[in-house]
C-alpha cells in the first residue's frame, strides 16, 4: 500500500485506461465475482501483474464491482495527493 485509504479518498482523482495504469495509485476498489475478494483497494499500487489479472477476469466475463467504469476499461487513480491542510481538515 502506497498511501492510506483516507489519503487516497481525500486525493484528487482522474480516470485513465486500465492498460496504462501500471505504476499509478488506485483510487477505487476493484473486485470480481467470483470470488468477490478485492483485487485493488484505494491507496494500492497498480502493477502489470494486477492489470493482467484484471484482463484475464474480464476475458472470462466475470462481473466486476467497485469501479466507476463498470467495464473496467478505465480505472480511477490518484492524480494529486492531498495537501497538509486538506489532511488536517479530513481529521477534524
Amino acid at each position: 500500500q502506497v498511501m492510506s485509504l483516507r489519503q487516497a479518498f481525500d486525493s484528487a482523482k482522474t480516470s485513465i485506461p486500465l492498460c496504462r495504469a501500471a505504476g499509478k495509485i488506485c483510487a477505487e476498489q476493484v473486485s470480481f465475482y467470483p470470488p468477490g475478494i478485492p483485487v485493488l483497494l484505494p491507496g494500492e499500487l497498480i502493477t502489470e501483474a494486477i492489470i493482467a489479472y484484471c484482463e484475464n477476469m474480464k476475458n472470462l466475463n466475470l462481473p466486476v464491482s467497485g469501479p466507476a467504469d463498470g467495464s473496467l476499461r478505465e480505472i480511477r487513480v490518484v492524480w494529486k495527493a492531498p495537501t497538509a491542510a486538506a489532511k488536517a481538515r479530513s481529521w477534524s
